[in-house]
This record gives C-alpha cells, structure tokens and sequence, in this order.
C-alpha cells in the first residue's frame, strides 16, 4: 500500500543499523558510534548524527537536537520499538519511556511506535537509512576521526550535500520541498529549550534528608516526611521532592560532592532552636 505523509505530519527516526568509529587520540583507543538518523515523512529531509550509545540519556539528547534542526516540531514521531524509546511493546497500548514522552509533550507532539515486525510502518526512515550508507557511511569509510566533533561535522557536510541533491521522482532537492510546503506545517518551537526530567523513588532519612546519589548530594524535606518513600523529580537546575503526590520541597539543584541542601523551615521545632542558638 502507498503510504502519503501530508506535510508536516510526522518525523520518522530510527538507529542505523552499522556503526562508525572514533580513536581517542590519548589513548588510541577505538570507540565505537551509533548513527542516529531522523528523516520527514513528506520531504524526506533527513538529519543524522553520531552518538556514543542508545541509552535514553543520548538518545533523548540527539532527538531534541533532530527537532531544532528541523525548525519546528511535527504532529507526531513515528519510531522503532528499540529500548530508549518503548519501555513495553503492544500493538494497541505500548508504554513509551518517560523520558521521550516528557520531551513529546514539550514540543506538543505525540510519541507513535511501529507495530513489532511491521517494518512498512517506519519505511521512510528505513530509505533514510539506506541513503545514509550511500552518502555517509560509504565515502567516509576511508577516513579516520579523532572526536565526535570531527567525526559529526563530516557527516554534516555529506548530509547537506544529500539534502541539496536533486530527487528524480520529485524533480527538487529534499532541502528545496521541505522549505516550500514542509517547513511551514510544524508547529513553532517553545522559546524555553527541553530539559530531561529525571525521576526517583527515596527514602526520606533521619535526618529529614533525601540522597541524591547522582550527585551524591543530599536536600532537605519537611520533618514529618521522615520514613516515608517520596518521589523526587529534577532536571539540570531543579530538584522538586513530592510526597503523596504533593510537592513538599523545591531546591536549585547543586553538584557539590556531600553536600546538605537544607532549608530552615524542614527543622523539627528543636533542631530550629538549636540553630537559632549557635546564631
């Protein structure tokens, strides 16, 4: 079946299957990168770039990145079932990552998974990829990089030399057709950039302090939270702690090794005056 993207509709995106290699250059170490490619339904502008993993955290990172390469964000992002992306796969209720669908609802889009072992679902991005080994993987197979600047920047350039390059079927270059009607279906950019949320479940100590073990760093609750398991919600600069679905503390999150984040009002009564005395 003929499948027509309208303009604007969606954003297909998916890992290629091949990778690239960098060579630290103090080690000499090899290191492999996966490519991330994301490619438009209607124009079939594509964007690639390589990645260190699939983990969420880079996946999330170079999706947002694909978005503001685009200018604008489309109705929805039709992707594979890999494990940054569906926690659970189902044909009917598949359960996203939290991570990919936070950064949905920014960019008010919607999250769309193929249907396992249906790869007519994500064809576009399937010749994305394969436009990828022609222009990308293949003349650069040659050469050597020594960062992901390097190896990124190379890509890019081949990239744009195959987003300028004239389609025979349309008679006009990806770039051209997604300028003309594409680029104007997106929806605007939000003027805030996306921040990952990342999300904990804690145990509020004694000494009515979470621990925050990625930044071994330790914020302050209400004493009466003591005992209790909150949920602890933060981004690059904030750090909320909610119990029983209320907020009960908001701190500017803080990356010093052992420290206390501690406000006065969390004291019991006599911890307040314990400190009201030595001040």
């Amino acid at each position: 079946m003929v499948q027509d993207v309208p303009a604007g509709e969606a954003v297909f995106i998916d890992f290629a299957g091949r990778t690239m290699e960098v060579i630290d250059s103090q080690t000499g170490q090899v290191q492999s990168r996966q490519l991330f490619v994301a490619s438009m339904g209607y124009s079939h502008l594509t964007d690639v770039e390589a990645i260190p993993t699939q983990r969420s955290s880079d996946f999330i990172t170079v999706l947002d990145r694909a978005i503001r390469f685009f200018g604008g964000a489309p109705r929805t992002i039709v992707c594979d079932n890999f494990k940054a992306a569906v926690v659970r796969a189902d044909r009917y209720e598949p359960t996203i990552h939290q991570a990919l669908a936070d950064l949905a609802a920014h960019y008010g889009t919607t999250i769309t998974p193929a249907r396992v072992a249906r790869p007519q679902d994500k064809s576009r991005v399937e010749l994305s990829v394969r436009y990828v080994y022609l222009r990308v993987i293949g003349p650069l197979r040659r050469r050597r990089f020594f960062s992901d600047h390097e190896l990124n920047s190379a890509i890019g350039e081949q990239m744009q030399m195959g987003n300028d390059r004239l389609m025979q079927r349309y008679g006009v270059s990806r770039r051209h057709r997604f300028d003309l009607d594409e680029r104007p279906a997106l929806a605007p950019l939000p003027a805030q950039p996306f921040e990952p949320i990342y999300r904990r479940q804690l145990k509020a100590q004694k000494n009515n302090h979470v621990y925050l073990a990625q930044d071994r760093t330790y914020y302050s609750l209400s004493y009466t939270c003591i005992g209790n398991t909150v949920e602890v919600i933060y981004t690059a600069r904030l750090v909320k702690i909610f119990h029983q679905g209320q907020c009960v503390s908001v701190h500017t999150r803080t990356y010093v090794p052992s420290a206390y984040v501690t406000k006065t009002e969390h004291m019991p009564a006599a911890h307040q005056a314990m400190l009201n005395r030595h001040t």
